[in-house]
């Protein structure tokens, strides 16, 4: 598997999303964070909610909530380092 960040931008790409420049909440998108470590690879990612808030999954455990991506930057998730973005689904 292909670990590095072009990968990851092509495989969101097929699901509609488009590169953006942040992860503020923006009325009528979804949107992701992807995290990369020093050595150049991707090691996490974080979606936003409805509210604005973020959500993760942190290994085997229950998925958490969090204010902004930069919560979890550090030694194990590595840094932010490209924002998506699609249209959200109508419910």
């Amino acid at each position: 598997m292909d670990y590095r960040l072009a990968a990851y931008v092509a495989a969101f790409g097929t699901l509609g999303y488009d590169g953006c420049a942040d992860g503020s909440l923006e009325e009528g998108f979804e949107k992701v964070a992807i995290y990369e470590s020093p050595s150049g690879y991707v090691v996490h990612m974080t979606r936003q909610l409805p509210t604005g808030r973020w959500t993760s999954k942190v290994g085997q455990l229950e998925d958490i909530e969090h204010a902004s991506p930069a919560e979890l930057e550090g030694r194990e998730y590595g840094k932010v380092v490209q924002y998506m973005r699609r249209t959200a689904n109508p419910r």
